[in-house]
């Protein structure tokens, strides 16, 4: 049996199951709270720092050539959510509204896009709903999520600029060139999506079954 195949199926599997739980635990948590962030984001902290911080590992797929995807975006998205992940741990006040937006937004994302890998990786028919959710739910959670990561980056602000990068700079410069680069970043992963998009369920796919589609896309 293929090693890195049996690692990927394992990977796969672990970010679906990882993510469904932050998914359930985020909309039970937002009932029971009323929404209240800094009161939800206790019982997600552990699994998303795990998860998310588990996604590093698709930077150095992507650089060995374990899976197909684009280096450029794959090092975009992570790095930010990385950043994300720490800025709202060790700043309890960047617990707002931005959490509130990039948390429904990075795990629908995920258990969508880990799930269709899945089944690609068993080699079994991705069902046509999934393929559909994977190349359209995007056009509304990326822009969510950006603006959940911008949100929670400017609430950070006030404390950046207390500490400095060797005593040169804030830190909060730093921040700004991170936010600044949402710009071009957003712009690359929502063309990419949209290319991607018009291949899988483009016009001329519009009468081929979904079994079609699903050979098609790799």
């Amino acid at each position: 049996m293929d090693a890195k195949k049996v690692y990927l199926k394992v990977y796969n599997l672990s970010m679906v199951v990882g993510w469904t739980f932050i998914l359930i635990t985020y909309f039970l948590k937002a009932l029971e709270t009323g929404f209240d962030a800094p009161l939800m984001y206790p019982h997600v902290r552990i699994a998303l720092m795990i998860f998310q911080y588990g996604a590093i590992l698709e930077i150095f797929h992507a650089i060995t050539g374990l899976v197909p995807s684009p280096l450029g975006t794959t090092i975009t998205q992570v790095f930010s959510r990385v950043v994300l992940v720490a800025v709202l741990e060790y700043i309890p006040e960047s617990r707002a509204l931005g959490f509130l937006l990039l948390g429904c937004a990075w795990s629908v994302t995920e258990v969508i896009r880990y799930s269709f890998y899945s089944f690609k990786l068993f080699g079994l028919p991705v069902p046509y709903p999934l393929l559909w959710c994977r190349y359209s739910f995007f056009i509304v959670l990326y822009p969510m999520g950006v603006s959940g990561e911008v949100i929670t980056l400017f609430k950070s602000l006030p404390y950046f600029r207390t500490v400095t990068v060797f005593g040169l700079f804030p830190v909060s410069y730093i921040i700004w060139a991170l936010i600044l680069y949402y710009i071009p970043g957003l712009y690359m992963l929502y063309t990419y999506m949209l290319s991607q998009r018009k291949k899988v369920l483009g016009k001329k796919n519009e009468n081929k079954p979904v079994e079609a589609l699903n050979k098609k896309e790799n």
